[in-house]
């Protein structure tokens, strides 16, 4: 009697053991998965300006161009001088510039292989005033679309690209 209380669990423990074990493919599935993906395609993403600065009289001509291949990039200029010339500083914000706060903004993106000057002109420093510099900087970002795919600006926007192979 004994021995048959025996065999009896053992059967019983085999038997749960084999349920456990065919259970285990099922309950891995849900922790596993398969992705396979066929052939290949490159994305560039390119908002690439360059920035020139011309002496001409009375100040610099800059002029900023998207390059060929690039995306709509915004553009926006900032003067840097000494704060006894700021009176004499003249800046032409016309044909599409504004000025905002610090900065002079164009309005509009520009697209591959445009171009858009601004004049900044000291006009009426005195003769005797001691050698100085003004700096240019400019900054672009890309042109973001809204869910109406109109082209809008972010000047806080930062963007985050992942490397990969």
């Amino acid at each position: 009697m004994k021995f048959l209380q025996q065999k009896e669990k053992a059967l019983i423990v085999i038997a749960l053991s084999c349920l456990v074990l065919l259970s285990v493919p099922t309950a891995l599935s849900y922790f596993t998965t398969y992705v396979e993906v066929k052939g290949s395609k490159e994305v560039v993403m390119v908002e690439e300006t360059r920035f020139k600065e011309e002496v001409i009289e009375d100040g610099k001509l800059v002029t900023i161009t998207a390059a060929d291949n690039s995306d709509p990039v915004y553009i926006r200029v900032r003067v840097f001088l000494a704060d006894d010339l700021k009176e004499y500083l003249t800046v032409d914000t016309g044909e599409g510039w504004k000025a905002e706060g610090d900065y002079y903004v164009y309005q509009t993106p520009l697209h591959a292989g445009e171009s858009a000057s601004l004049p900044v002109l000291l006009k009426g420093v005195p003769e005797d005033h001691p050698p100085f510099g003004v700096t240019v900087i400019y900054e672009s970002v890309p042109a973001l679309c809204n869910e109406k795919g109109e082209l809008y600006c972010d000047w806080d926007y930062d963007m985050i690209l992942e490397g990969g192979h």
